[in-house]
């Protein structure tokens, strides 16, 4: 899937993270397979776009390198689909061919027809003649799919930079009978690539952290320090008071799309940060953001907030233990237990389903929402 380079805009408001894109090129430059995390918000797909555009200005590296990205979450992800819509992809970018003919590409007829190497070709007709049984080999295919592109990788003589946005997708496959085990299948399809290098890509920090800490290299993208922060959102208002830029800090939780909101709506009120009286006003602009359906941090929350409850089960017990825990602070796990009328062992099922969700997290003997952000929304909105 092409993906569009930075906008000028884009690039001034996000801020240096060149240590990340350090350890994204140590980790391709070794063939290594990388997993990197980080909650939504926090410029994950933007640090894979700096990194690919960096990497494409580099001509020493950019002559034998060819950079692949594919959103899962817009890929069909059933095992003969994504199978098809992987190879194309790929065929697609190491043959350089026009955005407008990725469709073509996910033809294995057409690609068949293409001037591609034998190996590849031997590959190709395989998947085919699967994907014609009424009952095609759903691990075989996906085995081939990732035989596929290192073969095209080497047919062409590029190293493959396959970059997996929303690779929690993935995991979907456990649910075929045929699969069960999604990260020994990928494990055991790239362990021996020595032209793919993969860059999987998530949001969903616990369980994908769980799930392929032993086969992945991880790179967790940490949310901005205080001065970070001060530092993006003097980008977007101009000079602050320090203690004007605390407080922000504060209520966005170093989370970069948050920051970037609430200086644009400070922008827009006219607040002046330069004055420690707006201390107090910054949270009041953060209070009605919160709650404004209209609004972007409303949005991120909510939508935060659902992915989460959507990919855990039991979402309306869940939902009686989330207001809990955004309503009162510092509980154990007795108490939320009293609270929502349930047994210990019960509540920690359910705290352990919202943990696996990246919802909840446990911090010493109490609970507390990964978000803080998701946490103001929760007690600002009746949705709990």
């Amino acid at each position: 899937m092409p993906q569009k380079e930075l906008s000028n805009q884009e690039k001034s408001l996000y801020y240096p993270r060149q240590q990340y894109l350090d350890l994204l090129r140590r980790n391709i430059s070794h063939r290594k397979h990388t997993l990197l995390l980080a909650p939504r918000g926090m410029g994950k797909s933007m640090l894979v776009r700096q990194f690919f555009e960096a990497e494409k200005k580099d001509k020493s590296a950019a002559l034998n390198r060819t950079f692949v990205y594919l959103d899962l979450a817009r890929v069909s992800i059933s095992p003969e689909n994504f199978t098809q819509e992987f190879i194309g992809s790929v065929a697609h970018a190491v043959q350089r061919a026009k955005d407008t003919e990725l469709l073509k590409y996910q033809d294995i007829d057409f690609l068949l027809q293409q001037n591609i190497s034998a190996d590849v070709k031997e590959i190709l007709a395989s998947i085919r003649n699967e994907l014609q049984k009424i009952k095609p080999d759903q691990r075989l295919i996906l085995t081939q799919a990732f035989a596929c592109a290192e073969q095209l990788a080497k047919g062409y003589n590029k190293q493959l930079v396959i970059a997996l946005d929303d690779a929690e997708e993935l995991l979907g496959f456990d649910n075929y009978p045929q699969i069960r085990d999604s990260v020994q299948l990928f494990a055991d399809a790239t362990k021996k690539s020595s032209s793919v290098s993969y860059l999987l890509v998530s949001s969903f920090t616990s369980v994908m952290r769980k799930r392929f800490s032993q086969t992945l290299e991880v790179i967790t993208l940490e949310a901005l320090s205080a001065k970070e922060t001060h530092q993006l959102a003097e980008k977007i208002v101009g000079k602050m008071d320090e203690r004007v830029a605390v407080q922000l800090h504060h209520w966005c939780a170093g989370i970069p799309s948050v920051t970037v909101a609430l200086a644009e709506k400070l922008v827009q009120a006219h607040i002046n940060v330069k004055d420690v009286v707006s201390v107090q006003k910054i949270r009041e602009v953060f209070a009605q953001e919160i709650a404004s359906p209209e609004s972007q941090i409303y949005r991120y929350a909510k939508e935060e907030f659902f992915i989460a409850l959507t990919h855990a089960r039991g979402a309306s017990l869940l939902k009686s233990i989330v207001r809990v825990v955004a309503l009162h602070d510092n509980l154990r796990l007795t108490e939320i237990a009293r609270k929502v009328y349930r047994s210990g062992p019960v509540t920690k099922s359910l705290l352990d389903r919202l943990g696996e969700v990246d919802l909840i997290k446990k911090v010493n003997s109490t609970f507390e929402f990964h978000s803080p952000i998701v946490k103001n929304w929760c007690k600002t909105t009746a949705v709990c």
